[in-house]
């Protein structure tokens, strides 16, 4: 399944939460399609085989959608975001929390770039 950076898809938020109990992490994005009803939620666990990153790795992931119905975004908000800080929690570690709400992928992906725990370099991408 794996995210799609498409352009006009309007992604509000990335989450990550880096897993203290197990090797691995959680990335989440917050979006919306134009023809789309309401947000969406797509994430997935990461469970670290070996240290390589990209197609290399043969690192396990499960990913999954959830749907919210509310059209705006302060209503789904803290629905999308409430089970990810009760994991953070019980990870003993911290939700961390982007802000991007843009629906240019180049934009989202400099703001994921720009984060200490990604992988993505905008120079890879050029």
């Amino acid at each position: 399944m794996s995210f799609e950076m498409l352009q006009g898809r309007l992604v509000a938020r990335i989450f990550h939460v880096q897993a203290k109990t197990f090797p691995g992490n959680v990335l989440a994005f917050v979006y919306r399609d134009a023809s789309a009803d309401g947000w969406t939620m797509y994430y997935r666990f990461r469970y670290y085989v070996d240290d390589k990153v990209g197609v290399e790795s043969k690192d396990k992931r499960t990913e999954y959608e959830v749907r919210s119905r509310d059209r705006d975004l302060p209503d789904c908000l803290p629905k999308f975001r409430e089970p990810l800080a009760c994991f953070a929690e019980i990870q003993g570690s911290t939700l961390e929390e982007v802000i991007v709400d843009s629906a240019d992928p180049e934009v989202v992906m400099r703001r994921l770039g720009e984060q200490p725990w990604s992988h993505i370099s905008m120079e890879a991408l050029s």
